[in-house]
């Protein structure tokens, strides 16, 4: 990892200590998260981060060793929205998205407020933002939801999860908001960015307890069943 990344600082105390080489990514940490609320601390920083993104180190060991393959090694790296996009080099792959805060338990971030997937004004909305779909090329968010889907609903059966969920009925309540929060994903990489389309129009319908018809992809019926 980085220097400086926590627990991955004993790694190379450890090194030090029985003699072996290390290595340290050299790639700066690209933070992940909701559109900050807070109009303070959007001055400094337009995203209330919720993860961080850690780079393959073999390809990082690469290219520090090709002067060809570097951008800016003066650059430092600041919280600010205008150099975010910034790389050290010119072929990072980011390997891991460090979800710090918070835990992705749907649970915990079915709520609104601040790092949770409805802002204070119950909307709905991405957990990381577009950035990581850029930076990774693929909705890696939608992927997340998609493991949670198979646990929750389609192992809803022979899986179980003792002290947080109690039993199959929780686990199938779980399954439907997962379900409506991947399709919301789905909507959002398709339509999200139209300027007459900010809002998931099925929301209101769920909202009422209505059954919904998606017109463009199909949505498993346990959404609409109790």
């Amino acid at each position: 990892g980085q220097a400086g990344e926590g627990d991955k600082d004993t790694f190379i105390a450890a090194a030090h200590q029985q003699l072996l080489p290390y290595y340290q990514v050299k790639e700066y940490v690209r933070e992940f998260g909701c559109k900050q609320t807070d109009e303070t601390q959007a001055k400094i920083f337009d995203m209330d981060i919720a993860a961080m993104g850690q780079y393959d180190p073999i390809i990082d060991y690469i290219q520090s060793c090709q002067s060809d393959g570097k951008y800016d090694v003066k650059w430092e790296h600041k919280k600010e929205t205008t150099n975010w996009n910034k790389h050290r080099f010119a072929h990072s792959e980011m390997m891991f998205l460090h979800t710090n805060q918070p835990k992705l338990f749907p649970w915990l971030i079915e709520s609104n407020g601040d790092k949770t997937i409805h802002d204070y004004e119950g909307l709905r909305r991405r957990l990381y933002s577009k950035k990581l779909i850029k930076e990774v090329g693929f909705d890696f968010e939608r992927k997340i939801w998609e493991h949670f889907e198979w646990i929750l609903c389609v192992h809803s059966s022979d899986i179980r999860i003792p002290g947080l969920l109690k039993g199959p009925k929780e686990m199938k309540f779980w399954c439907k908001q997962v379900l409506k929060q991947k399709e919301f994903l789905k909507w959002d990489s398709l339509f999200g960015d139209s300027k007459d389309s900010k809002i998931w129009p099925y929301e209101e319908q769920i909202a009422k307890g209505l059954e919904v018809m998606y017109p463009s992809y199909q949505m498993t019926d346990l959404l609409n069943k109790d």
